[in-house]
């Protein structure tokens, strides 16, 4: 399943925008192929996205465009799946 996720603004993806400053911002790391983010699925079919031991409540909203998901394979694009989801990040 892909789904899209709407960055807030205390959340980095890139070391290089905070490497020489202290920024209170929750960084998404990668080491060895292992995140230090991870989606979480309740049975009560809450959403939250963990974040080393910080957890954000994601709510979801309806997609207004269709967009897909595809891979490039030599010159060849192959559609995988829609992608049917959007939710935003709620900071607890």
């Amino acid at each position: 399943m892909f789904f899209y996720i709407k960055k807030p603004s205390f959340i980095n993806f890139s070391k290089q925008d905070y490497e020489h400053e202290q920024i209170k911002k929750f960084t998404v790391t990668q080491r060895k192929g292992i995140s230090n983010t991870k989606l979480i699925i309740y049975e009560d079919n809450s959403i939250y996205l963990k974040n080393g031991s910080q957890y954000f409540k994601l709510s979801e909203t309806p997609v207004s465009k269709k967009n897909y998901v595809a891979k490039i394979q030599n010159d060849t694009i192959t559609v995988e799946e829609p992608i049917t989801k959007k939710f935003f990040i709620h900071k607890l």
